[in-house]
């Protein structure tokens, strides 16, 4: 079984985007998911 999560959110700054991506991606991982990222703008 899969389960597949969306997230969007449009930032004004690279520097709190990436915080923000970095954020998300260690709390994803420490919970066993696999974390992919694209970054459209």
């Amino acid at each position: 079984m899969q389960l597949r999560i969306t997230l969007y959110k449009t930032f004004t700054n690279e520097a709190n985007m990436q915080a923000s991506r970095d954020s998300v991606k260690s709390k994803a991982v420490a919970a066993g998911y696999h974390f992919e990222w694209d970054c459209k703008g």
